[in-house]
């Protein structure tokens, strides 16, 4: 992990990077996996203070020896991966049709309750089938996948940015079992929402 910092009589930039696979065993040189939505050479954050502080955070854990090492470097890269995989998100938006932003839309704006295929089909006034085929030529997924990652994207910015407690987050995006709303967050995000929630405190 390194930072560059440029200031001139012009203008101002920080440049910080980390060097690392995000699969055991992959080679991202190799072409053995590449990320969805695909990154830019240079992403451009606005709260770019708030994301310095884990790479600040990720090369003081490194440069130590101290117990579950590797675990904390590895729960810090991800929170910074899901952070930066907001910003190329954006990417994603003029690359699909108006139908499927239509969708997005809809579901961005109803996560607080149910959500299901022929919610989304009476939107764009196609069937529930159809609307299954549109999820996996534009966007290589499912229906029920963008819907949860919507859902914890939202709630990890609930729990970071507004300091909402867990269960409190949990509810906002339409989950009322917090525990499996914990677990949904774990698989998609990689990290807990309580670790998201005790680092917004710790830093």
């Amino acid at each position: 992990m390194h930072t560059k910092q440029i200031c001139t009589d012009y203008e101002q930039g920080r440049l910080s990077a980390i060097h690392m696979e995000l699969l055991p065993d992959a080679s991202w040189l190799t072409g053995e996996y590449r990320l969805t939505p695909k990154p830019d050479v240079v992403t451009r954050v606005n709260d770019f203070d708030y994301l310095h502080a884990p790479f600040r955070k990720l090369a003081e854990i490194y440069a130590n020896y101290l117990p579950f090492r590797e675990e904390q470097m590895s729960t810090i890269a991800h929170e910074i991966m899901v952070i930066l995989a907001g910003q190329w998100q954006n990417q994603v938006w003029d690359q699909v049709s108006p139908r499927m932003q239509a969708i997005i839309v809809y579901i961005r704006e109803n996560l607080h309750r149910p959500i299901n295929r022929q919610d989304l089909a009476a939107q764009i006034n196609v069937t529930p089938a159809y609307v299954n085929m549109i999820f996996k030529r534009e966007l290589n997924t499912t229906p029920s996948a963008l819907i949860n990652r919507e859902r914890m994207t939202k709630a990890h910015h609930l729990i970071r940015n507004q300091g909402l407690l867990v269960q409190e987050a949990a509810y906002r995006v339409g989950f009322n079992d917090p525990f499996y709303f914990s677990r949904v967050f774990n698989r998609i995000m990689g990290i807990a929402p309580s670790k998201v929630a005790h680092d917004r405190l710790t830093k």
